[in-house]
């Protein structure tokens, strides 16, 4: 999911690395919707926000459907967290899927029985958010697009009437500046901390007024999350998606302590959404996904011999392939157990088997 609101402050309970700057400390293609540029510059010490790979709809084929999921199992309602929430374009991208579901089967608006909370540590994406805004690409992928295609696969799946109405068209709308092309809220918070604030293929996007105030945006961590004494316990839905590959060699323990008292914040019956790269996959399978990687990386820089020296040295690095990694049983020993098949396949089919887990209910 996101990288920057999920490395934790520095503080005594949970010793990490400090955050480093360092020449083209980044390893993503999309940093947040604010950086693909990382790769050209050096980091400020300003600019200590780590870089993370985001984008609309993330992973379909486990966000649509479980906008159904959740209304199915919480008819009266239930906070959403997004963790690591970066651009916000995952808050954004779950409500509106919520409304659309709400629309194609004459339910009632649906935001005041499942608020959306936006956490992210960095504070000018909290400001770029929270104005509206958001740098989308346009190629060699065309984000928006992609986004569209997904939505209205789902709808045709849904057998929904409609269906063209399945898209993000209307709330995500590229940004008249009047002769600028940047966002000047965009521009004044990125500017000094050393960011370029318009990248090569990408766009700045205007938020529609009704999504952008739907989401509640706050400056904080996973850690701050699972510091906190909820007494007793809520039933939420977390989605901390792709996250500790990133930060488990940060993170006294592998962070499995910090995950325990994650787990403490959560009622039995809670859903936990953890991505991809959370799940244990096997030699072939994340030979795969490292080639597409790289092979994103490559379209983004063309034939630059420097990007296919990276490229290379990326693809036998150890640290690279280590990003996935098998966070089950740290989930286990948290408290949680994966949603059961019979339970995902109504809404998520097989393709979210291992990424949709439930808090056990305390013995």
């Amino acid at each position: 999911m996101r990288l920057s609101a999920i490395l934790p402050e520095v503080s005594p309970a949970f010793p990490v690395l400090a955050r480093q700057s360092a020449p083209n400390a980044s390893g993503a293609l999309r940093f947040s919707g604010i950086g693909v540029d990382l790769f050209k510059q050096q980091m400020t010490p300003q600019a200590d926000t780590p870089p993370q790979i985001t984008w609309l709809l993330r992973e379909p084929e486990v966000m649509l459907p479980l906008a159904l999921l959740i209304k199915a199992r919480f008819p009266q309602g239930v906070p959403i967290l997004s963790i690591g929430a970066s651009d916000f374009s995952e808050p954004w991208s779950l409500r509106h899927v919520l409304n659309l579901t709400d629309k194609a089967f004459g339910q009632p608006p649906s935001a005041g029985r499942y608020p959306i909370e936006g956490i992210e540590l960095s504070p000018y994406r909290v400001a770029i958010a929270q104005a509206g805004y958001i740098e989308l690409e346009q190629r060699p992928k065309n984000e928006l697009g992609s986004a569209n295609d997904a939505l209205r696969q789902f709808a045709s799946d849904l057998m929904v009437p409609n269906r063209d109405d399945w898209s993000m068209d209307s709330v995500f709308v590229p940004y008249d500046g009047g002769g600028s092309s940047v966002p000047a809220v965009a521009a004044e918070a990125l500017l000094p901390n050393g960011v370029v604030p318009m990248q090569d293929g990408f766009a700045w996007h205007q938020v529609d007024a009704a999504l952008r105030d739907s989401v509640r945006y706050t400056r904080g961590s996973l850690e701050i999350f699972a510091s906190k004494n909820n007494t007793p316990a809520q039933q939420r839905v977390v989605l901390l998606r792709n996250v500790f590959p990133y930060i488990k060699d940060r993170l006294a323990n592998g962070g499995q302590t910090l995950l325990d008292l994650v787990g403490q914040q959560l009622a039995p019956g809670s859903l936990l959404v953890v991505g991809m790269m959370d799940k244990e996959t096997d030699a072939e399978g994340k030979r795969h996904l490292i080639q597409r990687g790289l092979q994103d990386f490559l379209d983004v820089y063309g034939n630059n011999p420097v990007a296919h020296l990276v490229a290379g040295m990326m693809a036998h690095s150890k640290a690279y392939s280590s990003l996935f990694f098998d966070i089950n049983p740290m989930l286990e020993h948290a408290g949680f157990k994966p949603l059961a098949k019979d339970q995902l396949a109504p809404f998520l089919g097989t393709a979210a088997e291992g990424r949709i887990w439930v808090k056990k209910e305390v013995p």
